[in-house]
C-alpha cells in the first residue's frame, strides 16, 4: 500500500482559516463576528476565518432542484418587501419568532399567485410564503451559500478531507477525549502538545514507510457485506 505525505495539524490562527463541518457557524454567529470584528476577540477572529458551509436551503424547490427557491427572490429589508422572479411584490411582512429565535414571515397574499403561469414552479399553496432570518443573518447566510458554490471555496474546503481520521487518531493514540488539567491556559498548552505529538507520529510513519490504516467499517456494514457475499 502506498503511503501519502502526512497532514500536519495547523494552529487556529493560521491565516488560511479553519475548516469546520456544515453549520458550525449559524447565521447569527457569522454576522456577530462580522459586526464586531474590530473588538479584537480571539474567538471572533477565529470564527471570522472559519470555512464552514452554511446550512443548505430545505424548501421543496431546493430539494427537487427546480422551481423558485428563496435565493431567487429579491429581498428589500428597507422597504419590507420581497419581489418574486415574475416581478410581483409581497403584500405582508411580519416579524415573528420560531423556537424563540427572531424570524420574518413574508407572503404574497392577494398578489396574483393563483393565476400566475409560474405557480407550479413556485408553490402548491394558494400563495407563496417565505421565512427569513433577520437582515444581517439572512445576508450572511446567502453570501456563504453563494460563496460555497465557487470552485475556489471548494478547493479551500477540500483541505478538510481526513479531519475525522485526525480526530480519531488523536483520541485513540493520545487519549484526547478528556483533558488532564483545569484552566483554559493549561488546556491550551495540553492540546498544543497533543497536536505536536500527532505531527511527530505522522512524520515517523512517513519516514518509515508505514502504510495508512484502512477505513473503519462498522459492524452493520460488515454484516451487509457478509450477506452480499
Amino acid at each position: 500500500m502506498r503511503t501519502q505525505a502526512p497532514r500536519l495539524i495547523r494552529p487556529l490562527n493560521d491565516p488560511r482559516g479553519v475548516n469546520a463541518r456544515t453549520g458550525y457557524l449559524v447565521p447569527q454567529d457569522t454576522e456577530q463576528v462580522a459586526a464586531t470584528e474590530s473588538s479584537g476577540s480571539a474567538c471572533r477572529r477565529v470564527a471570522r476565518s472559519c470555512n464552514s458551509p452554511g446550512y443548505p436551503a430545505t424548501g421543496r424547490q431546493e430539494r427537487e432542484g427546480r422551481g423558485y427557491g428563496l435565493g431567487d427572490f429579491a429581498i428589500d429589508f428597507d422597504a419590507h418587501t420581497a419581489t418574486c422572479p415574475q416581478g410581483k411584490t409581497s403584500t405582508r411582512w411580519i416579524d415573528t419568532k420560531i423556537d424563540g429565535h427572531p424570524r420574518i414571515h413574508v407572503d404574497f397574499y392577494n398578489a396574483g399567485c393563483p393565476v400566475c403561469p409560474a405557480k407550479p414552479d413556485c408553490t402548491s399553496a394558494r400563495y407563496r410564503g417565505l421565512t427569513l432570518h433577520p437582515r444581517e443573518q439572512h445576508e450572511a447566510l446567502q453570501r456563504r451559500r453563494r460563496e460555497q458554490d465557487t470552485d475556489a471555496w471548494r478547493q479551500r474546503y477540500a483541505t478538510r478531507a481526513g479531519i475525522e481520521g485526525t480526530i480519531a487518531q488523536t483520541v485513540n493514540a493520545c487519549d484526547a477525549r478528556r483533558v488532564r488539567y483545569k484552566g483554559l491556559p493549561k488546556v491550551r498548552i495540553e492540546y498544543i502538545l497533543l497536536a505536536t505529538a500527532i505531527n511527530l507520529i505522522r512524520l515517523d510513519a512517513w519516514w518509515t514507510g508505514t502504510p495508512l490504516g484502512p477505513t473503519r467499517t462498522s459492524h452493520y456494514a460488515r454484516l451487509e457485506l457478509g450477506l452480499a457475499a
